[in-house]
């Protein structure tokens, strides 16, 4: 699957579908970030990348294509072969990966777009 589902979390909202953003590989592991007050869903891929998004504050115009990737921010970097789970603490504002190794490995946040 390369695709990930924003859906509304209340009953206010009426838990609606605010879009998705698709990805240049394989999504094999997701959690959320929270940073400078920006919410960001992060995924490792099958292609030794990790890459964030900007999580949709809005529902997106049209919600049978995949947000803008300059709308949703999506930025990339390389991690090591063979990372498969990574995780994010809020306290701390760290993110880390694992994988094959079983090493615990600590990233800065994506910060380059695919061209």
């Amino acid at each position: 699957m390369r695709e990930i589902y924003f859906v509304a979390a209340t009953s206010a909202e009426r838990y609606v579908v605010k879009g998705f953003v698709r990805f240049e590989g394989t999504i094999l592991s997701a959690c959320f970030h929270k940073e400078d007050g920006v919410d960001r869903l992060l995924v490792v891929l099958s292609n030794n990348l990790l890459a964030c998004a900007d999580v949709p504050k809005n529902v997106a115009i049209n919600r049978m294509e995949p947000i803008p990737a300059d709308e949703s921010n999506i930025k990339y970097r390389k991690v090591d072969r063979g990372s498969q789970i990574v995780m994010s603490c809020f306290a701390t504002k760290d993110l880390w990966v694992t994988g094959e190794d079983k090493l615990i490995k600590k990233y800065q946040l994506p910060n380059e777009a695919i061209g």
